[in-house]
C-alpha cells in the first residue's frame, strides 16, 4: 500500500478549493498487514520530530511515514497492552501499559519504567501531558493521578479511596483539567464529570469540582468556547463562561460516545464502542447547531477506542478495533452531500473528487455530483480488461473464477502520478480504466482477504 509521508499530512483545511488538494488521499488505514503491532488500536501521539507513536493491545508502534518499528516487553516495555500515550517538550514518550506500568522512551529506547501503587496497581487508562503545567495526568481505574518528576500524586477519587473510579477521558482547557469518571452502576455515587483546578505549589491540594454526577462518564473534548462530554447515552455542552451553563444534546438512546475529539471546523467526532446492546461507529456533532449526524464512511461500522485530533497536521485519527484510520479532508465539508453512504475511499485527482462506495463510484466537479459507475458496470469493464490481459501474456483466462468472486472494490492507491482502483482480484488504472494489473503480474501483493495492494 502506498504510504503518505508524515510531512504530507500538512494539507489544506476543509474549506479550501478542491483543486489545491492535488492527489493527497483523504483517508488512510494502517493495519497489521502494513506492519502495525496489532489491529486493536488504543491511542496515537505525534512526537516533536513528526513520528507517529501508536498504542495497541499487543505492543507499541513507531511510524515514520514509510515503515513501522514495533516495541514489546522484549524491548523494555513493562507490558504489551499499550492503552495510552503522551509526549512532552523534551520529546519523551510516555507509554501506559495497562496493569503493568508506565514506560518512558527517549531516543527510541525505554529509559525508565515507573509503577503506580494504587488499588490495584498500574491500572492506567488515559494520559494527558500539560505543557502549561509541565505535568503528566494519569487516569486510572481508581482515580486521577499526576506525575511530577518520578512521583505520582493522587488528585481525585470521586467515589472514595476504596471504590472504583475509572477515569476514561481527560482534557485541558484554559488552564483547568476536566475529566469523566466511569463507575459501575452498582456503586451509589456512580460517576460523572469533574473540573480540576491545579495547585502547583501543593499538588495533592488541587481543587476538584463536581460539575454533574449520577451517570457513568465516557468521552470529553474541548473547543474554544465549551467542553463537550458524554454521560451514558447523553451528551452535554458545558460553558464555564456562561454561569457554568449545561446544555443537553439529543442523541441515540443506544449510542455511547466512548471517545470524542474536534474534527475540523465546527465539528466534533464521536466514537462509539460496541458492547452489549450499544452501537459502535462514528457520528459527527455540529457545534453550530448541536445536531448529530451519522458518518457516511464504512469505517463507521467499527468500534472506536479513541479519537485524536492533530489540528496542525489537519488530520483526525480514529483508533479502532480494526486498525488506525486517518481522516484528512473530505468533500462533504465543502459541498452539499448527496445521500452517499458506505463510503470506502476518496481520491482527489486534479480538480475532481472521486468517491468510492460499496455500490457506486461518484465524481464531484465544480460542486456537482455525478454517478460514474455502478458495481455491475465496473465488473463488466474489469472482466473485459482482464480477458485482454490474459490473451496478451498467454495465461489461461480466469474470467469465470473472477466473476464468481464478484470483483469487490476495496480502495484507491497511487503510484507516482497514476491512481489505481484496487479490487478483490486485481487492480486497474483510474479513472481511465485502461491498464489492468493482476496479482500474478508481480506488481501487487495479495492480502489475506484476497485483494491486491501496491
Amino acid at each position: 500500500m502506498i504510504k503518505i509521508p508524515l510531512c504530507c499530512f500538512t494539507i489544506v483545511l476543509f474549506l479550501l478549493p478542491l483543486f489545491l488538494w492535488s492527489q493527497e488521499k483523504p483517508i488512510v488505514l494502517y493495519t497489521e498487514e502494513d506492519g502495525l503491532a496489532d489491529n486493536d488500536v488504543y491511542d496515537v501521539a505525534k512526537d516533536e520530530l513528526g513520528y507517529l507513536w501508536i498504542g495497541t493491545n499487543n505492543g507499541l508502534s513507531k511510524f515514520d511515514g514509510d515503515k513501522f518499528i514495533n516495541y514489546h516487553t522484549t524491548d523494555g516495555l513493562p507490558g504489551n497492552m499499550v492503552w495510552a500515550l503522551a509526549h512532552d517538550e523534551r520529546n519523551r514518550i510516555y507509554v501506559a501499559c495497562y496493569k503493568s506500568g508506565l514506560a518512558i522512551i527517549e531516543n527510541n529506547k525505554v529509559v525508565k519504567v515507573l509503577h503506580l501503587n494504587g488499588k490495584p496497581d498500574n491500572h492506567i487508562r488515559k494520559l494527558l501531558y500539560s505543557r502549561q503545567h509541565q505535568l503528566l495526568f494519569c487516569g486510572t481505574d481508581f482515580g486521577l493521578y499526576v506525575l511530577k518528576d518520578t512521583t505520582f500524586y493522587l488528585l481525585s477519587y470521586p467515589n472514595g479511596p476504596d471504590a472504583q473510579s475509572s477515569i476514561l477521558s481527560i482534557v485541558e482547557s484554559k488552564g483547568a483539567v476536566y475529566f469523566t469518571d466511569f463507575t459501575s452502576v452498582d456503586q451509589a455515587a456512580n460517576g460523572g464529570f469533574f473540573k480540576l483546578d491545579i495547585n502547583e505549589n501543593d499538588l495533592p491540594k488541587s481543587k476538584v469540582t463536581e460539575i454533574i454526577r449520577g451517570e457513568v462518564g465516557f468521552g470529553c473534548t474541548a473547543t474554544d468556547s465549551a467542553i463537550y462530554f458524554s454521560l451514558r447515552c447523553q451528551i452535554f455542552k458545558y460553558q464555564p463562561q456562561i454561569s457554568e451553563h449545561l446544555t443537553l444534546i439529543k442523541t441515540d438512546s443506544l449510542y455511547i460516545a466512548w471517545s470524542m475529539a474536534t474534527f475540523g471546523p465546527n465539528k466534533i467526532a464521536l466514537g462509539g464502542i460496541r458492547e452489549d446492546m450499544y452501537l459502535s461507529g462514528i457520528k459527527v456533532l455540529n457545534t453550530n447547531n448541536d445536531e448529530i449526524s451519522n458518518s457516511p464512511f464504512v469505517a463507521s461500522e467499527t468500534s472506536v477506542n479513541n479519537i485524536i485530533d492533530e489540528p496542525t497536521e489537519k488530520i483526525t485519527w480514529f483508533c479502532t478495533n480494526s486498525g488506525l484510520y486517518g481522516f484528512k479532508a473530505t468533500p462533504f465539508e465543502t459541498y452539499n452531500s448527496i445521500d452517499a453512504t458506505n463510503i470506502l475511499d476518496i481520491s482527489i485527482i486534479e480538480d475532481k473528487v472521486y468517491v468510492l462506495t460499496e455500490s457506486h463510484i461518484w465524481m464531484i466537479t465544480e460542486g456537482q455530483w455525478k454517478m460514474l459507475y455502478t458495481n455491475d458496470q465496473l465488473e463488466r469493464i474489469i472482466l473485459d480488461k482482464y480477458s485482454e490481459y490474459s490473451r496478451a501474456v498467454g495465461i489461461p483466462n480466469r474470467r469465470k473464477y473472477i466473476y464468481e468472486k464478484k470483483l469487490k472494490s476495496q480502495n484507491f492507491c497511487t503510484n507516482g502520478n497514476q491512481t489505481y482502483l484496487v479490487t478483490l482480484l486485481g487492480t486497474i488504472s483510474f479513472p481511465d480504466l485502461k491498464t489492468c494489473l493482476t496479482v500474478s503480474s508481480g506488481q501487487f501483493i495479495t492480502k489475506s482477504d484476497g485483494s491486491a495492494y501496491w
